[in-house]
């Protein structure tokens, strides 16, 4: 290695309140850095002048345990340790069918190219065999649909029977779903708190926005129906609320301030993709810095519901915050094991409509094609070939969802070209923001959300 040109990993200065900050793409890491250390990074060729720099030594040492150096970088085998993972999350699909009509569903109207409901007999294999295969010792049964609540007979058997695996296998067991609540009713409901379930509710925002594409299939609008189930049966302040964003209503400052006075225990907002255009990208950047200023606001104000509720913001803010290596950022294929009503397993339900990413079959036997399901891990692994490798936020959003990316390019490692553009708009002013969170803040934030990341 040439100590007087030393190359270096995908990077970022920021100059911030006077003073310089170096933050490097690979590990989500933030540094305070001096004038003479600025200048002798060339950002331009990534690569690091060292020649009149004093205490060379030591800073270089201290620049390749950050793992800033790349010519000395070893990689760790994240991808053996990654295919070694078992589950801790199985999500069934409790039924490919739904009773809205919503405009933007990326399952088609939660069928999944495969309208149907889940038999008794496929559920218990898929239960039996992540209870006795698999070493964890708490698995998450995730009841999914389409809307799940369709089909309650087989919700309610899933319940009773995991609660019994977790028994006889001497583990414990959580319980989560997601619903469109225009079907909770007193006996539904009762099983959902019951068994502390963990909820997510579809709502979009406010009546105009929510009514603009969630309706049912005699397209009327489902915004007062879903509010008044949630408070009648299940009240917000324990349940999540997820909104979609379209090119009618970008402004996710309106959206985030209208579910918060709703009382939801937790709030994200994603775009979706199909749906959204450059104009409405343009409105979206807007208002999401606007989002991050009123969230600097009310931490400055000790508002702290009101930020700990963002979790698109803080769940951003916490990757900073922990920093680390990264080669895969989400739970597909080694943390989930996903279900589908005819008994084929995917890594994640957001592959069930996309039949080629399937690894396995859950019928009279379960059967498990380890060699496929490690291929589609090495392909959501972002390495040195991965086409975001050079850009400087990708340990902060990961490269994009892989089933989003696939569906909008044709590709699970080539992202949106939108969202990435958006992205790296905002991401500065995220980073500003960490920088001017104080401990007191910080310690909030993060115990509130350890884990959340």
């Amino acid at each position: 290695m040439d100590n007087n040109a030393l190359n270096l990993k995908t990077h970022k200065i920021f100059e911030y309140k006077g003073s310089n900050y170096l933050f490097i793409s690979d590990t989500a890491s933030l540094f305070e850095i001096d004038e003479d250390l600025k200048r002798a990074i060339d950002s331009e060729n990534n690569i690091f002048r060292t020649r009149n720099l004093n205490n060379k030594d030591e800073i270089i040492n201290s620049l390749d345990k950050a793992g800033f150096l790349k010519d000395s970088f070893r990689e760790p085998d994240l991808l053996g340790i990654i295919e070694e993972q078992d589950p801790t999350a199985l999500v069934l699909m409790l039924s490919q069918n739904c009773n809205l009509r919503c405009t933007y569903c990326y399952a088609g109207d939660g069928e999944y190219s495969n309208k149907g409901f889940m038999s008794k007999e496929i559920a218990k294999k898929a239960i039996d065999y992540v209870f006795m295969n698999y070493d964890n010792d708490r698995i998450t049964l995730i009841l999914f649909g389409g809307e799940p609540l369709l089909n309650i007979e087989l919700f309610e058997y899933c319940i009773e029977y995991g609660k019994l695996k977790a028994k006889e296998t001497n583990k414990s067991i959580a319980f989560s779903t997601t619903t469109n609540a225009t079907l909770l009713n007193p006996e539904n409901s009762k099983l959902i708190r019951d068994n502390n379930f963990t909820v997510t509710i579809s709502i979009d925002g406010d009546k105009e926005t929510h009514n603009k594409n969630r309706f049912d299939v005699n397209r009327q609008g489902t915004y007062d129906k879903v509010v008044e189930k949630i408070n009648k049966y299940l009240g917000t302040r324990n349940i999540s609320a997820r909104a979609t964003l379209t090119k009618h209503n970008p402004n996710i400052k309106d959206i985030y301030e209208h579910l918060y006075k709703l009382g939801f225990g937790s709030i994200h907002i994603s775009p979706s993709i199909e749906f959204m255009d450059g104009n409405a990208y343009e409105e979206l950047t807007m208002h999401y810095i606007n989002l991050i200023e009123e969230f600097r606001k009310r931490l400055n104000e000790k508002d702290y519901e009101y930020c700990i509720k963002m979790s698109n913001l803080v769940s951003y803010l916490q990757r900073i915050h922990n920093g680390g290596l990264r080669r895969k950022f989400c739970g597909a294929y080694n943390n989930m094991i996903t279900v589908d009503i005819d008994g084929k397993i995917y890594g994640c339900h957001r592959f069930v409509s996309n039949p080629p990413f399937y690894y396995g079959k859950a019928n009279s036997d379960i059967i498990i094609d380890d060699k496929k399901k490690n291929e589609y891990i090495q392909l959501m692994v972002k390495n040195t070939n991965s086409p975001c490798q050079d850009c400087w936020i990708l340990g902060l959003c990961g490269g994009g969802c892989p089933a989003e990316n696939l569906n909008a390019t044709g590709d699970v490692t080539k992202p949106h070209g939108l969202t990435c553009e958006h992205l790296r708009q905002i991401m500065p002013e995220v980073i500003r923001l960490y920088l001017d969170l104080t401990n007191e803040q910080k310690d909030i934030l993060f115990r509130e959300n350890e884990g959340k990341d």
